[in-house]
């Protein structure tokens, strides 16, 4: 059991390096925001983006602890198992501008969600199906229902420019984020 549990620790390093760099372009981000607060306009739906975006974050790090007990790891499954973090990562630094101050954040969202909502659905759809690719888990599983839904949601929000759309999907997409951790996967376990 030692040398699986090198293994994988060998390969939470990679995983865990990227989910730290995308924790550090949400803070980092706040940060320049907090200290420029009196010369940008934040806009709350940014905010709760910024807030699902790093709960997306912490649930990629949680649900990692179930692939420990996994033996046999192969380049491109290692490769798949990155895909979802390196999209995490793509979305947090995105979801900031290189500089705050005098920014408009309602503005900044709707120039750039698109951008932000693609790799959304890319990596969705790649975290949806890892386990059903890598491990012949069934894509058709009630575990699987709250992420076939969160890519539907994404699809409606890059579709669209309508700020109520986006003012309803935003929220409710990290809301389910959040919900299907407390429902499916509440403790730590593995599969």
């Amino acid at each position: 059991m030692e040398n699986d549990d090198n293994l994988f620790s060998f390969l939470m390093v990679m995983i865990s390096i990227i989910i730290g760099f995308g924790v550090t372009e949400l803070l980092g981000g706040s940060a320049r925001l907090l200290r420029a607060r009196k010369e940008a306009k934040p806009y709350w739906l940014h905010t709760v983006a910024v807030i699902g975006v790093f709960m997306a974050h912490l649930v990629l790090w949680w649900e990692a602890w179930g692939l420990r007990l996994i033996q046999d790891w192969t380049f491109p499954g290692a490769l798949f198992m990155l895909a979802t973090p390196i999209g995490l990562y793509l979305i947090a630094s995105l979801i900031f501008p290189d500089d705050v101050k005098g920014c408009d954040f309602r503005e900044y969202y709707f120039e750039n969600f698109r951008l932000i909502w693609i790799i959304a659905i890319i990596v969705t759809v790649l975290a949806t199906s890892f386990r059903p690719v890598m491990f012949g888990h069934s894509i058709i599983d009630l575990d699987n229902l709250p992420s076939l839904i969160q890519i539907m949601i994404s699809i409606a929000i890059f579709s669209t420019k309508n700020p109520i759309i986006h003012t309803i999907l935003v929220p409710l997409f990290f809301l389910i984020v959040v919900s299907d951790q407390l429902i499916f996967r509440y403790s730590i376990v593995h599969f």
